[in-house]
């Protein structure tokens, strides 16, 4: 006697062979990634690497070893993906400190290259280079070195100063600071019409009393009954005393620069008109300086 199955067994078998090997790829034996490359790392797994390469940048100022770290995330623009990091955390209020050192380590990046022969692979050291010999070796030497330069002393050998191959000297140290005790005082405001800007933004330009922008100056807004605080140097690639906010219409905002800086008040997003003369909301260019 012929038994004739319908399709029913068919799809019974599928669905156990799909239920096995489920079980078997997640559950029995799951893929393990082991030393997998920095580049093929989730997103959230990318920003945690770049806070840690910021605050290490923080701490030992080696601005050609942060860039050979972030090199291996193979960003297409590591400078903007550090200000935009930066963004979202100050957005979020979370990790401050980081946020800065982030901000910090894109304006660095974007002060100029590195000095010739600093750029080193992520896990090498420097390696001295002895100095050549002289007939006044053992003299006392008299010049000052410079930042970077080390003095190496071997126990089976008498003392001889050294140089290493790799120096740098830390980007921190060029950057432009406000003037200690001087507020900010607002010295131009400019209406800003651009159909091509998405936002209203309430853009500002901080300067100190040398007319150089400043970077980390923080900006307080408030609104109704909220507030909120964004911090300058975040866009490297446009400005290091750049900073700019998104406006809603219809909301009055009030801005002060830094501690005991002047406060601009009733600021709204003003309307502008196109071509077609189609209205639509602009946007405010503040300009600050300190006396």
């Amino acid at each position: 006697m012929n038994e004739r199955r319908g399709p029913w067994y068919l799809f019974t078998g599928v669905v156990i062979g799909v239920v096995i090997g489920l079980l078997i790829a997640y559950v029995i034996s799951p893929v393990e990634y082991i030393d997998t490359a920095p580049s093929s790392l989730r997103s959230d797994a990318k920003e945690n690497l770049r806070g840690l390469i910021a605050l290490a940048y923080k701490a030992d100022g080696d601005l050609a070893r942060a860039r050979s770290r972030l090199a291996l995330l193979q960003d297409a623009n590591p400078m903007q993906v550090l200000a935009d990091q930066a963004q979202r955390m100050l957005a979020k209020n979370t990790a401050p400190d980081e946020a800065r050192a982030l901000a910090q380590m894109a304006a660095d990046m974007q002060s100029g290259p590195a000095a010739p022969g600093a750029t080193l692979p992520v896990d090498q050291a420097a390696t001295p280079t002895p100095a050549p010999s002289h007939p006044k070796a053992n003299a006392s030497p008299t010049a000052t070195l410079e930042i970077g330069q080390v003095v190496l002393t071997p126990t089976h050998a008498p003392t001889k100063t050294r140089t290493p191959v790799a120096t740098f000297t830390p980007r921190a140290l060029a950057q432009a600071s406000a003037t200690p005790g001087a507020p900010f005082a607002l010295k131009a405001k400019t209406k800003v019409c651009d159909p091509k800007q998405t936002n209203s933004l309430l853009q500002v330009e901080v300067h100190n009393a040398a007319d150089a922008p400043v970077s980390g100056v923080r900006v307080d807004v408030t609104w109704g009954s909220g507030q909120g605080s964004f911090f300058t140097g975040l866009y490297p690639l446009k400005d290091p005393g750049y900073a700019d906010f998104v406006m809603a219409s219809g909301i009055t905002y009030n801005l002060q620069i830094g501690e005991g800086g002047e406060l601009v008040s009733k600021i709204e997003a003003p309307d502008c008109k196109d071509s077609d003369s189609t209205t639509y909301a602009g946007g405010w260019m503040l300009e600050f300086n300190q006396p």
